[in-house]
């Protein structure tokens, strides 16, 4: 084989180089500068959050609030197990919602990124909280009365409780797609030709390629496959559609293709699943160590929610150190297997531009921001990598 001579790495170096000033350029002066401003508001919302988290869940516990809740509702019994969950969750939805409000909605409304007036956003905000607590019920419920009933077995039955509750939710996933916004057939031939040859380059099947109409309440840009069926459906929302050309939208939804081929969305609901049992099996640790301080009394007592709450937190922040760097590498994989169905890595490039000008996206991010809190590799660097990549 041979080998690139010195000038040629050269040469590549530059073009990567240069290739990193033209995605800023494309988000140079003010667009810039809103870029990073909202990557460091989402920093400072993170931090906010996760402190406000563990210093409520600690409180909650040690000054004997979540014992007292309990008995005021009535105990351990089913219907007051029910009525604990929808109170505290209740309690922490209030106190995240000032965050929801600055972070979300005034920040969104500062940068151009939402279209929403305030009650239009509340109450979507609210359909989110709805179908939040109704999961969060059916999971704690589950749990409580395994921990009660079955406490030797918790372990298999709650994998089982887990795999039943990720089955319904990736059943429902296409109507919870279309909760806030309403969708419509594609109306462009053309664009679903080429859409169908991209499937079939694939091998996956096509059921049909559906307008998520979002373009009302945001700027934001997304497309996704929902299984439908024996098929695949494409769900592409109208901004997308508006602002990326055909070429664009093939690499888009080739890189979603992607994953389904890679299986990255089956991958992910395992390390979720043992996540959620790790969770549980320090969270019992803890119930242990506490014991009946604090007016608790045991595993099965759901005034332990907060404790069990604590763990998700923080097992949830080390987990996602490495679930989110398992998912950037899954990104890479995702954009080469784009770049190989389509061969056009110009459509990739100006695709990822696009991107980065319409969601404000910063696209270089300091390192730590990136490894903590990204799930997606920073756009400069995904940029390179495309430059990098050569047809086999």
């Amino acid at each position: 084989m041979n080998q690139p001579s010195n000038s040629n790495i050269r040469l590549e170096d530059n073009a990567l180089e240069d290739n990193a000033l033209e995605v800023s350029a494309v988000l140079s002066g003010e667009k810039l500068a809103q870029a990073q401003s909202r990557e460091r508001l989402k920093v400072l919302s993170a931090i906010i959050s996760l402190a406000l988290s563990l210093v409520f869940l600690t409180l909650f516990t040690v000054t004997g609030a979540s014992s007292t809740l309990r008995d005021a509702l009535g105990g351990n019994a089913l219907l007051p197990t029910l009525a604990f969950i929808l109170v505290f969750g209740l309690l922490a939805a209030l106190l995240e919602f000032p965050l929801e409000v600055y972070f979300g909605y005034v920040q969104g409304k500062r940068f151009g990124l939402l279209k929403q007036n305030f009650s239009g956003w509340l109450v979507d905000q609210l359909k989110g909280v709805a179908v939040g607590t109704a999961i969060s019920s059916v999971l704690f419920l589950g749990l409580y009365t395994i921990f009660r009933s079955f406490p030797d077995l918790w372990f298999p039955l709650a994998l089982g409780l887990i795999a039943l509750l990720f089955g319904a939710m990736l059943f429902f996933a296409p109507k919870l797609a279309r909760l806030n916004h309403k969708s419509s057939p594609i109306a462009d031939p053309d664009l679903e030709g080429r859409i169908r040859n991209v499937f079939g380059k694939a091998g996956v099947r096509l059921s049909k390629v559906s307008k998520l109409e979002v373009s009302a309440k945001t700027k934001g840009m997304n497309a996704m496959l929902s299984p439908d069926g024996v098929g695949t459906e494409v769900i592409i929302t109208d901004t997308l559609l508006e602002k990326i050309d055909p070429a664009g939208v093939e690499v888009v939804l080739a890189h979603e293709l992607g994953h389904k081929i890679h299986r990255d969305v089956p991958v992910l609901v395992v390390m979720s699943a043992v996540q959620i049992i790790v969770v549980i099996a320090v969270a019992q640790w803890l119930f242990t160590s506490v014991g009946t301080q604090f007016g608790l009394q045991g595993a099965g007592d759901i005034a332990t929610l907060p404790l069990l709450m604590l763990s998700f937190t923080l097992i949830g922040q080390l987990a996602s150190l490495l679930i989110n760097a398992y998912k950037r590498r899954m990104e890479y994989r995702a954009d080469r297997y784009a770049l190989q169905i389509t061969q056009n890595k110009p459509a990739f490039e100006a695709a990822f531009r696009v991107l980065a000008s319409e969601n404000l996206t910063d696209p270089n991010p300091p390192r730590w921001v990136e490894i903590w809190l990204h799930d997606h590799p920073s756009i400069d660097k995904r940029l390179e990598a495309a430059r990098m990549w050569k047809a086999a």
